[in-house]
């Protein structure tokens, strides 16, 4: 303990001889040393976790017989159905896309030993990290005295400077202060008029005006099919990236038409996302309204007895029309604010999106309604490009 306290002082005796400037940049070095050591310590918990989670599951499978049917993992969301032939023998990832064939035990103690040489690190780095914010904190201390101490000079050079100053320099200095003034205020109504124009006020009340339309609908719809003590307000389809990524639009939207206005004046480009809206709305109100007790919100695991495979009506021309209504509706929703970035943010996510979910669903459809099914997916595409 003494021998820290003699470091400390040694420490903050070299930075009183260091001037602001050095002082800030030892500061935003030693920052930044932490930070990237913080991470590493992140990265070290999770991967620490990770080998927890795979000796447990080691345990769990070195329990269960030879030919033991369950579901293998291929994503964090799609399974397929396997069956477990030897559980002796494993495969043991070591990293950088490399696979190692080792025994239950082997497996085991391997996962034991990386265990204990991250933990083993772990500390190494929380002294490491604990001795570099100790620095950084001093030099913040130290600046921040030097910072007090330059302010007091500086002052008093300012008053005895001010006391100098004859009348008229005071006068010109005034009237350039309001006429500097007079330029922000000008330039924040400019804004404000930009934001309050005609052609905003036009697109974004189209936009607030479909997505209330949307997510009311959904709901009213579920209650009138499912009855009201059946949906719950999920059924708005309201989660936390989606609010997320309409925030990101109309930050975009804000930004763009202040700093570039005549970008959200192409009045056919507009109405073209307009008429994809309405386009994308329909189809999906109609699949919905089609498919009845059929459709849900929720991916259907078991089978029930008002489910049944759905083939008249929208469904004669792709398999899920409700997916390709909202796919048509959300990229139109930003075509319509003549949001570039946000256009291709969400084709690109949304699309994303439906590739996974598209085949994890027709796993369970297959299994509910057998070669009937196989047949009507051969024939009928899904309705979200390059998803077969």
């Amino acid at each position: 303990m003494e021998k820290e306290k003699a470091v400390s002082v040694n420490v903050r005796a070299e930075m009183e001889k260091l001037s602001p400037e050095q002082l800030k940049a030892v500061k935003e070095q030693t920052d930044l040393e932490v930070n990237l050591l913080q991470d590493s310590l992140n990265n070290i918990r999770t991967a620490t976790a990770r080998l927890e989670i795979a000796t447990s599951a080691l345990h769990d499978l070195s329990l269960r017989p030879q030919g033991k049917k369950m579901l293998v993992p291929l994503t964090a969301s799609l399974y397929v159905p396997g069956t477990l032939h030897d559980a002796h023998q494993v495969l043991v990832d070591v990293g950088t896309g490399y696979f190692i064939e080792k025994t239950m035990p082997q497996a085991k103690d391997y996962c034991e030993r990386k265990i204990s040489l991250l933990k083993s690190n772990f500390d190494q780095l929380v002294e490491v990290a604990s001795k570099k914010k100790s620095i950084a904190d001093e030099a913040g201390a130290v600046l921040q005295a030097k910072v007090k101490q330059l302010a007091a000079t500086t002052s008093q050079g300012f008053w005895t400077k001010i006391a100098a100053t004859s009348s008229r320099q005071l006068f010109l200095l005034g009237l350039t202060t309001v006429n500097q003034s007079q330029k922000s205020i000008h330039t924040i109504v400019a804004n404000m008029a930009q934001l309050f124009s005609y052609t905003a006020c036009r697109q974004l009340s189209q936009m607030f005006l479909a997505v209330i339309f949307f997510h009311g609908s959904e709901y009213i719809l579920a209650v009138g099919i499912h009855g009201k003590s059946n949906v719950t307000l999920k059924s708005l389809l309201i989660s936390k990236n989606y609010l997320l990524a309409m925030v990101f639009s109309l930050v975009e939207y804000c930004v763009e038409i202040i700093l570039f206005p005549g970008l959200k004046e192409h009045r056919w480009v507009s109405n073209l996302g307009l008429a994809m809206v309405i386009i994308g709305e329909i189809i999906r109100k109609m699949a919905i309204i089609t498919a009845g007790k059929s459709f849900t919100h929720l991916i259907r695991t078991h089978a029930s007895e008002h489910h049944r495979l759905i083939t008249n009506g929208v469904y004669r021309v792709v398999r899920h029309p409700g997916y390709c209504g909202f796919f048509i509706w959300s990229v139109g929703t930003q075509i319509m604010l003549c949001n570039p970035v946000s256009t291709i943010a969400f084709a690109l996510v949304v699309w994303r999106f439906f590739a996974q979910r598209i085949p994890y669903e027709e796993y369970f459809l297959r299994q509910f309604f057998g070669p009937q099914y196989e047949e009507y997916g051969r024939r009928i595409p899904s309705g979200v490009p390059f998803v077969k």
